[in-house]
């Protein structure tokens, strides 16, 4: 019997409590994606430990995670520094006894399934060079995120990842009806786009809660103050109670436009301008493809090897990150949407941990990036960064990022924004 794919997306989106019980169908994505976290953090663990950079060693990963995995062995090789996971406890599903986590959420872009992944993460990971430990990392039951991608419709069939055109298995690996794109079975697995660990579980948020408990306490303990004092004064104490009220409200008002400027309100109303142009925008998505970038651009050894992901010129920051030899974002704010007569526009500002390899030892810092990012004003998929979707407009054959987005027949350079977003001004702060 046909699988209603529909019906299993409602399904995993209703899971809110411990107790509810899963349909079968709503089991079998779960362990599939598990299933794919699970050979993410295996490839993963190989690839660091073995040495050099052969190509496309991950079958678990879209082309973004792997290209940031990619550019940062190349950088640990040029410092001859090596990272080695000495445990990485795998994502169990069904859960163990008594655990929230992991949880797993559901949506469609247009041409993907999206799948969230909230997990508890435990792992140990070390730098070293010449046997000598430079740094040792061990979060331990730390809240993580896997954003996970597959090439299927609502209704379960597949759908080619160059261009959306829908397919059986069998015809999309002879070669897309569509567009001609030849693909391998392997394309069609769940794929990890990105794995974000912020420094909270709601870092996003953005919200301090000193600005919503002590403040407005300290305000209603000044009212009733001055609430005492008028009444010392001869004024009735409803006329003290409606001043009290007026100035909580306006306390409110002031607290919230602060909020709208600075945290998560101005995310918020972001999103709500986003998914007004495009209403498959995935705020999830749009991170991990961020973070994939951004990531990039640290670990690049020159221009070209970022140049998709920038119409600015990045040589000077390039050059000045030759000694980071990790970046994970770590908090992000979406600060404002607009669009013109050719482009979306998008600012964003980003928080970043860095490690840097300075004197023979490993720091950590912090940075602050503003980001005005483009993309064609027609783009309506957030999740664009699949196992083959770049085609070069010249000759139509697919590119890799590993040559820097050149197509390697004809030599025309993509122009991501078209596909995707790109970053068009890029300010450390």
């Amino acid at each position: 019997m046909k699988t209603n794919w529909s019906n299993v997306i409602k399904d995993s989106l209703s899971q809110v409590g411990e107790n509810l019980k899963l349909t079968q169908e709503c089991q079998y994505l779960n362990q599939g994606f598990a299933d794919a976290i699970n050979r993410y953090k295996r490839e993963t663990a190989h690839w660091y430990d073995e040495k050099g950079t052969k190509e496309n060693p991950f079958s678990s990963v879209t082309q973004n995670l792997w290209y940031q995995h990619y550019l940062n062995k190349k950088r640990l090789n040029s410092r001859k520094i090596g990272i080695h996971y000495e445990y990485m406890r795998p994502t169990s599903f069904p859960k163990e006894e008594n655990q929230r986590l992991p949880f797993f959420s559901y949506a469609h872009d247009g041409k993907h399934m999206l799948c969230t992944v909230k997990d508890s993460v435990s792992y140990k990971k070390v730098w070293y060079r010449n046997r000598q430990i430079l740094w040792a990392e061990e979060p331990k039951n730390k809240e993580g995120h896997y954003y996970l991608m597959q090439s299927k419709s609502p209704a379960g069939g597949y759908i080619c990842p160059n261009c959306a055109n829908p397919g059986t298995l069998e015809s999309l690996t002879d070669g897309c009806d569509y567009c001609g794109t030849k693909f391998h079975l392997e394309d069609f697995q769940e794929k990890v786009s990105c794995f974000y660990l912020p420094e909270t579980p709601t870092q996003t948020k953005n919200r301090n809660p000193i600005n919503y408990i002590v403040i407005p306490l300290f305000f209603f303990m000044m009212g009733l103050f001055i609430m005492n004092v008028l009444q010392a004064r001869g004024i009735s104490l409803l006329s003290g109670w409606i001043i009290l009220i007026i100035g909580l409200l306006l306390i409110a008002a002031v607290m919230e436009i602060i909020n709208l400027k600075n945290g998560a309100s101005r995310t918020t109303v972001t999103k709500h301008k986003l998914r007004q142009s495009d209403p498959f925008f995935s705020e999830e998505y749009f991170v991990g493809n961020l973070t994939n970038k951004l990531a990039s651009i640290h670990y690049a050894g020159h221009p070209e090897e970022v140049s998709p992901f920038a119409l600015c010129d990045l040589s000077n920051y390039i050059e000045a990150c030759r000694d980071v030899v990790e970046c994970r974002l770590t908090s992000y704010l979406l600060k404002d949407f607009f669009t013109d007569e050719r482009w979306q526009h998008l600012k964003v500002q980003t928080t970043l941990t860095l490690k840097r390899d300075i004197d023979q030892q490993i720091r950590a810092e912090r940075r602050k990036l503003n980001l005005h990012l483009i993309r064609g004003k027609n783009l309506f998929t957030s999740a664009s960064n699949s196992a083959i979707v770049y085609t070069c407009k010249g000759c139509g054959a697919s590119i890799s990022l590993l040559n820097g987005g050149k197509c390697q027949y004809c030599g025309k350079q993509l122009e991501l924004q078209y596909y995707d977003w790109v970053i068009l001004e890029y300010e450390c702060k």
